[in-house]
C-alpha cells in the first residue's frame, strides 16, 4: 500500500486482506532489532541522544500516573509483582513502587536506559528483549506501553505475557492506532511507520489478537473516538466463550488513508487557525 513511512523513509508497507493488519514487509530479524536497540541508535534517532534526559524521565512519571489511574479499578486486592516490558529509564515502575505496588521488575534492550534505571532509580531491570525473558514467577500487573508494535511476533509476545500473568492479574496494553490519522494535522497516513514500528493496529485488529490468545478486555480507553492511542486493560478469559469481532475491510482502510492524504492541507489550515483562537 506504500513504499514510504514517516518523513519519507523508504519502507514497504503491506496490508493483510483477511484481517486488515498493516505491517512492514520485509522487516529485520529479531536479532537485528535487538542489536539496533542495544547500540543506542533508536534513542539517538528519536530522542536526540542515547543518554537519559530529565525531560524524558518527567514524561515517564506522568505516564506512570496515567496508567495507574486507568488500571486502578481492576487491580487485585493483593499485588504479587509488577513487570514492565520496555521499561526504559524505569520511572513508570518507580512511580508504582513509590505508591506501594511491588515488587517491581523491568526489561529493556537499551543499555544506557537500563543503567539509569538500576543506578539512579534503583529499579530491578534486566537488559534484553521480552522474547528471551524467563522466570518462574507470576505478576499481578504487566505493563506493555508502546512495545507490541516493536516486536517481530506480537501474538507470541502476548501469549508469553499471559503465561506470566497471575490468575487475577491485569495487563495494561497501549499501542499506536491507525485511526489516529484523523487526529493529526500535517503528517501522512503512514506517520506511525518507522523501521522499528513493524505493525500499526486498528482497534478491531488488536481486539481480535488479544481475544484469540485467551485475554479479555476489561476496559478500553478510547480518546476522541479512537483518534489517539489504543489503551486496553486486559485479564484472563475462557477462549471458548469469546465472541470474535469482525475484521476491518482492508479496501476501506486504504480509501480512508488516501482521503486523509488528500485532505491534509485543509486539516493543517484548521489546526493552525484553532491554535490562534
Amino acid at each position: 500500500v506504500s513504499n514510504r513511512g514517516r518523513d519519507g523513509i523508504k519502507l514497504r508497507i503491506v496490508i493483510c486482506k483477511q484481517c486488515s493488519l498493516l505491517f512492514l514487509n520485509p522487516r529485520a530479524s529479531m536479532q537485528e532489532y535487538k542489536e539496533f536497540y542495544n547500540s543506542g541508535k533508536c534513542s539517538e534517532i528519536y530522542r536526540g541522544s542515547n543518554k537519559v534526559k530529565e525531560k524524558y524521565v518527567q514524561n515517564q512519571f506522568r505516564k506512570g500516573k496515567s496508567i495507574l489511574n486507568k488500571i486502578s479499578p481492576f487491580l487485585p486486592s493483593k499485588i504479587d509483582g509488577v513487570l514492565e516490558v520496555g521499561s526504559t529509564a524505569g520511572r513508570i515502575l518507580s512511580y508504582f513502587r513509590d505508591r506501594g505496588y511491588g515488587p517491581i521488575q523491568g526489561i529493556d534492550p537499551e543499555k544506557e536506559y537500563v543503567k539509569y534505571a538500576r543506578e539512579v532509580l534503583k529499579v530491578d531491570t534486566m537488559e534484553g528483549i521480552f522474547e528471551e525473558f524467563k522466570t518462574n514467577g507470576k505478576y499481578s500487573i504487566i505493563i506493555m506501553s508502546h512495545v507490541l508494535e516493536h516486536i517481530v511476533d506480537p501474538i507470541s509476545a502476548l501469549k508469553h505475557a499471559r503465561e506470566l500473568l497471575a490468575s487475577d492479574g491485569i495487563i495494561y496494553l497501549e499501542v499506536p492506532n491507525l485511526y489516529s490519522i484523523s487526529f493529526r494535522s500535517s503528517n501522512n497516513w503512514f506517520y506511525d511507520f518507522v523501521p522499528e514500528h513493524i505493525y500499526v493496529f486498528t482497534p478491531r485488529v488488536i481486539e481480535k489478537i488479544v481475544k484469540r490468545i485467551g485475554l479479555t478486555i476489561l476496559k478500553n480507553h478510547p480518546q476522541n473516538n479512537y483518534r489517539h492511542h489504543i489503551c486496553l486493560v486486559l485479564g484472563h478469559s475462557n477462549i471458548s466463550t469469546i465472541k470474535m469481532p469482525k475484521p476491518d475491510n482492508w479496501l476501506y482502510l486504504i480509501i480512508r488513508g488516501l482521503l486523509y492524504n488528500l485532505t491534509t492541507p485543509f486539516r493543517r489550515y484548521y489546526f493552525q487557525r484553532k491554535r490562534l483562537i
